[in-house]
């Protein structure tokens, strides 16, 4: 099959054999996996890794050697991720109803779900572990560098464009007697966040940032791990935005995933995506 071929080639450019000895070789238990491969591209690879259709004892090590190895995934896409890759050329996925799409079909799913694999402050996106042991303490760790970044000052007011679970802006708000303001896209997330930072003088917003409109410029913007939903075509939009609400002297920080692939759009696998293909800046 020439799927599987190509599935070969690949690997072996990062020194990995299909059904191999090593400890980072994929073994594959169903050869179906190679025809869903074929229709879904990445996201089948990965989805068959959950389904058991094929599995590797150092998960760690194979996404590793692929990172290192720079592999041509471009090989592997389907026809449907082509399609996908071509509309998010010619196209603005993330203008309209569709900028609402992440919050609906992720963090909407229930903030059980979340409560149970991040730390005691909710907090979805890179930690700084330079000199914590934990992570509560890099969590932690990020807030605080970030806050002496940003220089904050108490009274004054914070904007936090994808506030997530509120975790920042509460943080800084008890730490640094700061205002905070923050807009998110999920209804699931800002009824949580709302509950956590009760009492705190903190305001919340379900609103797409290219709709937003704030009632006065503040003195500090920030915005963490929410600009990779931002899409390409909204870079100029977005910073338009974000300067005419900030004040003359204020601070904008950004804290985001990059990427140095030379892929035409990120990795379907969030798995390979997360491990193997980004990497985060500590704000």
């Amino acid at each position: 099959m020439k799927i599987k071929r190509n599935v070969e080639e690949v690997l072996k450019t990062a020194g990995i054999t299909i059904n191999g000895t090593s400890k980072f070789d994929p073994q594959v238990y169903d050869e179906r996996l190679w025809g869903n491969v074929l229709q879904g591209g990445l996201i089948a690879l990965g989805e068959g890794y959950m389904d058991k259709l094929w599995d590797v004892e150092d998960v760690a090590d194979f996404v590793y050697r692929l990172q290192k190895a720079n592999v041509n995934w471009e090989k592997l896409l389907s026809a449907g991720l082509l399609l996908f890759v071509l509309k998010s050329r010619l196209l603005n996925l993330q203008k309209g109803a569709r900028a609402y799409k992440v919050g609906q079909e992720h963090y909407d799913l229930g903030n059980d779900l979340y409560q149970l694999m991040l730390d005691k402050r909710m907090v979805y996106t890179s930690a700084y572990w330079k000199d914590a042991q934990n992570l509560d303490e890099a969590q932690v760790a990020k807030f605080e560098l970030i806050c002496r970044k940003l220089d904050l000052k108490a009274g004054q007011r914070i904007l936090d464009i994808g506030c997530g679970w509120g975790g920042f802006m509460k943080y800084a708000s008890e730490t640094y007697g700061v205002t905070c303001v923050g807009i998110s896209v999920s209804k699931e997330q800002t009824a949580l966040a709302k509950e956590v930072c009760a009492g705190l003088p903190i305001t919340f917003e379900v609103i797409d940032y290219q709709k937003y409109q704030p009632e006065q410029k503040f003195d500090h913007i920030v915005s963490i791990e929410m600009f990779e939903a931002v899409g390409r075509k909204n870079f100029r939009t977005y910073m338009k935005k974000v300067n005419g609400w900030l004040k003359d002297d204020g601070v904008f920080l950004l804290q985001t995933i990059l990427s140095t692939s030379k892929a035409p759009g990120a990795d379907p696998w969030i798995f390979l995506n997360a491990c193997g293909q980004t990497h985060a800046t500590s704000a």
